[in-house]
């Protein structure tokens, strides 16, 4: 295959303005020359007219090609030379086995057709002149001309689908090895934006919280919310209002999520995608919201009991820390989260959570906690308030939520109404069969207490590490007599 270049640039491809290509000393000196020239030209080119191309022109002899041959491939291309050598073979398969000639079926040749002899003539034993063409040979010499003709016509037709077919799987590898090429560079891309932006977000201080809060997008704003940076409460802030500013209006924020008219389907917090949520929870509250995600994770108990730490704004650009056992951010309408880190969903399901709620299957003391860690994360799922695993304490009963802007009320003070429903929905679920065990030593009053707090408590006591005389479910060690 001889190989050409363009000797100056901007010139026609013609014989006369292209140089060969040879393995020779001269002609590798011709080649640099001319890609200086090539450079030197696009050097006084404006931007617009860049990159330039040096053009080389492929001039090919003739090449025998496999029947399976794919155009522009040189997998399945071999070169002969004059005394029939081959030079190059076709070369190796998907598989690695080398690429040879297919089997070549010759079709069935006829016999020539006989001549009928003359009256009273033996019979010859090749054709005679005078003699005419027996019909019947004849007949039977057309049948196999045809037979001939369809089982080429075959062959050349099976020879083209196999080529066809290998073409399309070439293609399809190509199209997925492309597709894989196109995710690994957008997944590196993602990964490098990702890295940037956290190095960005890290690079500015606290005192510049402003600047961060301004990115704040909320594309549904409700009449009565502002979006105003100056303003108390507006939704480009990271940092909550506190739920005792007499002058705020907390209307328009705890209707965020409530059904709305002609609607069937229940609003949710989209915990995956909602900002405050997934980048700007207090340290208290993101450490309990990350290990109620995530298996595995215990945290001191001492962090349940004291509760969350966190700034809330009394005035527009002021504020002050407090202690609450909950976290409410007006972005969240009438959700919160809780104690146990879970994120209470502003409206109850009670279908769905008689639907997921777990039942209670054995009475050691593992069994119970899990029981209880899936029932407080069920509960949460669908809008129902249910305590924290470890704020269970012989001097803590939960036969009243309370409901206020203190550092000893479990929910925020608009759930006041809610409170008794939620108790009478997880009254409902443990008092249904087989979900606490008749074995359980207080199973009776479970089923026939109304009140599903005092119910849980009720159920927890027995089993829970602090309601034990040493503290751990282990007895203690006999002592000697």
């Amino acid at each position: 295959m001889d190989v050409y270049v363009l000797t100056a640039p901007n010139t026609p491809i013609a014989s006369y303005n292209l140089s060969g290509l040879e393995d020779d000393v001269r002609l590798s000196q011709l080649l640099c020359n001319v890609l200086v020239g090539h450079l030197m030209h696009a050097e006084t080119l404006p931007p617009h007219l860049l990159p330039w191309e040096m053009p080389i022109v492929l001039f090919a002899g003739q090449m025998r090609t496999h029947p399976y041959a794919i155009t522009g491939l040189f997998g399945h291309v071999k070169k002969i030379c004059g005394t029939n050598t081959i030079v190059i073979p076709y070369g190796r398969d998907i598989n690695g086995a080398p690429i040879t000639d297919p089997v070549v079926v010759q079709p069935p040749v006829p016999p020539p057709i006989p001549a009928v002899p003359t009256e009273g003539a033996p019979p010859a034993a090749g054709p005679v002149a005078g003699n005419g063409l027996d019909p019947n040979a004849a007949l039977i010499q057309g049948v196999l001309t045809a037979i001939q003709a369809m089982t080429q016509m075959n062959l050349e037709q099976n020879t083209r689908n196999a080529s066809m077919t290998q073409q399309q799987s070439a293609l399809q590898a190509a199209s997925t090895r492309a597709n894989q090429s196109q995710l690994w560079h957008l997944t590196n891309h993602l990964g490098n934006l990702g890295h940037e932006v956290g190095r960005a977000i890290a690079s500015h201080p606290t005192r510049h919280n402003h600047t961060i809060q301004a990115t704040l997008s909320q594309p549904n704003i409700a009449p009565g919310q502002s979006k105003d940076s100056r303003t108390l409460g507006s939704l480009t802030h990271t940092v909550p209002v506190g739920l005792s500013v007499p002058s705020f209006n907390y209307g328009p924020y705890v209707q965020a999520f409530q059904p709305q008219p002609n609607d069937k389907h229940t609003r949710r917090i989209d915990e995956a995608t909602h900002q405050i949520v997934q980048r700007y929870l207090p340290a208290s509250v993101k450490t309990r919201y990350d290990a109620a995600h995530s298996s595995g994770t215990i945290l001191p108990v001492n962090d349940f009991i004291d509760g969350f730490k966190y700034a809330v704004e009394t005035s527009a650009g002021h504020g002050h820390e407090i202690y609450r056992a909950y976290y409410w951010h007006f972005s969240l309408g009438t959700g919160f989260i809780t104690a146990s880190g879970f994120l209470l969903q502003p409206n109850i399901q009670e279908r769905e959570f008689g639907r997921h709620a777990p039942s209670l299957t054995s009475l050691d003391p593992t069994s119970v906690r899990l029981f209880y860690l899936n029932l407080c994360r069920v509960a949460h799922e669908y809008g129902i308030y249910v305590p924290a695993y470890e704020e269970y304490r012989p001097e803590v009963t939960f036969s009243a939520i309370k409901c206020s802007d203190t550092p000893t009320a479990r929910v925020p003070k608009f759930c006041e109404s809610k409170v008794p429903q939620w108790a009478a929905i997880i009254h409902h679920h443990l008092k249904r069969d087989k979900i606490i065990p008749s074995t359980h030593p207080q199973a009776n009053e479970i089923k026939h207490n109304p009140n599903g707090y005092e119910a849980l408590m009720l159920l927890m006591y027995p089993y829970h590490p602090q309601f034990t005389g040493n503290g751990i479910l282990i007895p203690p060690h006999p002592q000697q007599g």
